[in-house]
């Protein structure tokens, strides 16, 4: 999760998400160090938000995730609801400045436009910052950000529920390392729908990005997403992150499709995998999957792992990494608004 405390949306949706597990969290900063957190094996997963039902993309969680190597394991949505806090006896009309991260911002500003005419903006890499930001400068100030988060640090709700949309979702991405799609995921949580994602460049030239939609549209296949983002490798090229509606299909043949006829007419690719969709009102409960015989020995290495993370365990004012199952860790991304 993100953030420099717990409290931000992404740490919330990795508790739910590993709901009733052993885990350890790790705080991170940024989007990227929970990328590299799992890359570099210092925890086994990360939980990124991905894209909010009303504000759109969460561009450094694709901007990570594009220039890494992991895949997406598994996707849920949780709903996001704001709310305007600030310190006790504080007037909505008297607050000058706000603090937010851009996400929650964007979710909110109808009611910031309406509520809010004369208030200065100041952005904050998380919505646990926010609200820190605005106990340190309590004069005339506020923060948005989860309800809870600020009551549990001494802030009082001026209002709930600021969004402008009711229904306000993320779609969150659990994410790691290839080969640690654990088979127990299939049974054990509530799959609502399964999905692919792969991101990829093209030449810049006229009908190219055609020719791989009409890929999609022979074989019967729904894009759930398409958006474009700078490569930053040189002036106006750009990467394209597609989403696919893939339940039901055989997967092998998907994989075909898209490693195969995709790729021939693309420069780069990266396949994120076939993962499923989960229910966010279902606890997830997975279980480490190994080959008979060899349970003992991943209990044994679980247990000196979990040793290892107590005794490594970041301060109090670093940020999260996703929550950790028992034979995996996790890291999680800033407490975003696009529903981080």
């Amino acid at each position: 999760m993100l953030g420099p405390t717990k409290g931000t949306y992404s740490s919330q949706a990795a508790d739910h998400f590993f709901s009733g597990l052993d885990t350890v969290s790790v705080l991170c900063k940024s989007m990227e160090d929970v990328v590299a957190a799992v890359e570099s094996g210092s925890v086994d997963y990360g939980v990124l938000p991905i894209e909010n039902s009303s504000a759109g993309s969460v561009d450094p969680s694709l901007d990570a995730l594009i220039s890494s190597k992991l895949v997406i394991l598994a996707a849920f949505n949780k709903r996001i609801e704001h709310a305007l806090l600030a310190r006790s006896q504080q007037r909505i009309e008297a607050v000058r400045t706000l603090y937010s991260l851009d996400q929650p911002y964007e979710q909110c500003r109808s009611y910031i436009r309406k509520h809010l005419p004369l208030v200065q903006w100041v952005r904050t890499t998380s919505t646990a910052e926010a609200v820190d930001r605005c106990l340190e400068n309590p004069r005339d100030s506020a923060a948005i950000a989860a309800a809870e988060t600020g009551r549990s640090r001494g802030l009082d709700v001026l209002r709930y529920r600021i969004q402008d949309l009711k229904h306000n979702f993320t779609h969150f991405a659990l994410v790691g390392r290839r080969g640690m799609l654990n088979v127990a995921y299939k049974s054990r949580w509530s799959e609502i729908g399964r999905r692919a994602t792969l991101a990829f460049t093209l030449e810049n030239r006229p009908g190219k990005l055609v020719k791989v939609l009409e890929i999609f549209r022979r074989n019967g296949i729904n894009m759930r997403h398409i958006e474009s983002r700078p490569t930053r490798q040189g002036q106006w090229e750009y990467y394209f992150w597609v989403t696919l509606d893939c339940k039901g299909m055989e997967p092998l043949r998907l994989r075909t499709i898209i490693k195969e006829d995709v790729r021939a007419h693309t420069l780069w690719q990266h396949f994120f995998g076939i993962y499923p969709v989960l229910s966010p009102d279902e606890p997830l409960h997975p279980e480490p999957h190994a080959p008979n015989g060899h349970h003992r020995q991943l209990e044994v290495e679980q247990k000196l792992r979990r040793s290892a993370r107590l005794r490594s365990q970041p301060a109090a004012g670093a940020a999260p990494v996703a929550p950790r199952p028992r034979g995996g860790r996790g890291a999680h991304a800033p407490g975003s608004g696009r529903g981080a």
